[in-house]
């Protein structure tokens, strides 16, 4: 499925495609500047272009653990500068620390001349002991050689929110972030605006980075990897799925009655939808029932295909034959919500994803494809081929992009982090189907195939049983000129 981030680099996405003439030169699949050289270390990685430390991992323990996680870990990063490059500590900016019973996760921004440098961050986990155990850093060392740089924009951030959005759309914008005003640590680093901008009824959540002084583009990334009146009341309701899919739960093999036949109804297939409890579902100040819970909100306005999601006069009435658009409906809140309590019971320490997400069933129209949109935290299916919304494993590995970004939004770099999204999101996927005949819910037969419904007609799914290596099998290297995080993703979910 599209995860987070645009296609392969050898084939423009359909954002990209619909993009202005103008704008195609500009739009790149990956950050140039996140792109380090680097070589495997004992304990670490080394960046080879300036001999500093880009990761370093089971950190042996030294000293005591100070009052504070923010207080240990700058104390650690001070006696650790020269081999990271920080060459002054005090331009980190602590900007999250997420704390659990077993462990503590701050991320600290660097900045330059008061501003945020573009993507560049140190990352320190503390464990139980509350000292460091393993750093990752994106800093940029090469900055505290400039010594003449201008912070004052002559473009202003009304004349960049307007550029940005010309660039991304000759029709409308639905919605664009507030300019941000930023260093890109570019060889010779350059002040830039970003705007995050949307287009009206077009796929893509689109940054946009132009040079504050002169208004020239500097790149277009394609983020995706692809008022009340009154307060609800919140009710379980009932409904009508597939656990996880009618081939799956039958025991049978996509072919004779168990064909998708242009999501039309049958005997065979209606026949296998399961009664559910849908959890939490909420009750407007209508008086009508909606698939909007804690974990989830099914939301038509996701993607660029609009949608009219159901209002039922009542909780028990999301009984829909498989032909009806909103069948789909009811399968992705189900599957998003009871995957978000399962992340629940396992006891991780803290919150994946509770808040919740948006999510539209038929978000992505015709498109034989499915989506994460990681700035706007929220999932949308395509009707190509066989709807995406009626596999629960698709499902499954959407909403697997949500929770890695949720864990570790710097990931987001399209080469490894592009696979390791890949990999958990197939493995999410798999682990919920293998858990389903494990536990005798549905005939046990071959879990390694991802997708089982969804993987026919148009195309054949995936397979975990990757016999590569990592690392010389794996092609999504800072150095490599190519990259299949599909193929990559699979070594880490096969193991």
């Amino acid at each position: 499925m599209l995860s987070v981030g645009s296609l392969l680099a050898q084939k423009p996405s359909a954002a990209q495609e619909l993009l202005p003439a103008e704008s195609q030169t500009f739009v790149r699949t990956a950050d140039a500047s996140l792109h380090f050289s680097q070589r495997s270390v004992p304990g670490g990685r080394i960046d080879n272009d300036t001999g500093v430390w880009r990761a370093m991992y089971r950190i042996k323990a030294t000293g005591p653990a100070l009052d504070s996680p923010e207080s240990t870990a700058r104390a650690w990063m001070a006696m650790r500068s020269d081999e990271f490059g920080w060459t002054l500590t005090d331009d980190l900016v602590l900007i999250d620390e997420v704390r659990t019973p077993y462990n503590a996760h701050l991320t600290f921004r660097q900045t330059f001349r008061g501003l945020p440098v573009h993507r560049r961050t140190v990352k320190v986990n503390l464990g139980p002991d509350g000292l460091p155990t393993m750093v990752f850093s994106s800093y940029a060392p090469h900055l505290s050689t400039v010594s003449a740089f201008d912070v004052t924009p002559a473009v202003t951030q009304d004349e960049a929110r307007q550029r940005a959005e010309q660039l991304v759309s000759e029709e409308a914008v639905a919605e664009s972030s507030t300019p941000l005003l930023v260093v890109y640590p570019a060889s010779e680093p350059l002040l830039a605006w970003r705007i995050v901008a949307w287009p009206e009824g077009a796929p893509g959540e689109w940054e946009v980075l132009l040079n504050a002084h002169t208004g020239a583009v500097i790149h277009l990334l394609d983020l995706v990897m692809r008022h009340r009146p009154d307060p609800p009341r919140r009710v379980d309701g009932k409904g009508k799925v597939w656990i996880p899919d009618p081939i799956t739960s039958a025991g049978v093999s996509y072919g004779g009655s168990y064909v998708d036949n242009d999501d039309a109804d049958s005997d065979a297939l209606n026949g296998e939808r399961k009664d559910v409890i849908l959890l939490d579902i909420e009750r407007g100040s209508d008086g009508k029932y909606r698939l909007k819970g804690p974990h989830v909100t099914i939301d038509g306005s996701v993607g660029p295909s609009s949608y009219s999601p159901p209002a039922e006069d009542s909780a028990d009435g999301f009984n829909y034959l498989r032909a009806n658009q909103h069948f789909e409906a009811v399968q992705v809140y189900y599957h998003i919500d009871f995957s978000q309590r399962y992340i629940q019971s396992l006891d991780i320490g803290r919150s994946i994803q509770g808040s919740g997400l948006r999510a539209n069933p038929h978000g992505e129209g015709s498109a034989d494809n499915s989506v994460y949109y990681p700035f706007s935290n929220a999932v949308s299916f395509g009707d190509g081929g066989i709807d995406d919304g009626e596999d629960a494993e698709v499902i499954w590995h959407e909403y697997g992009h949500a929770i890695v970004e949720a864990s570790s939004s710097s990931l987001f770099d399209r080469k490894e982090g592009g696979a390791l999204h890949e990999g958990f999101s197939d493995y999410w996927a798999v682990s919920y189907t293998r858990g389903l005949m494990e536990d005798g819910i549905v005939p046990a037969h071959d879990w390694r195939h991802v997708f089982s419904w969804d993987g026919n007609e148009t195309w054949a799914g995936r397979r975990l049983g990757s016999t590569a290596n990592y690392p010389e099998g794996f092609e999504c290297t800072g150095s490599s000129p190519f990259c299949n995080f599909y193929s990559d993703g699979l070594i880490w979910a096969t193991t």
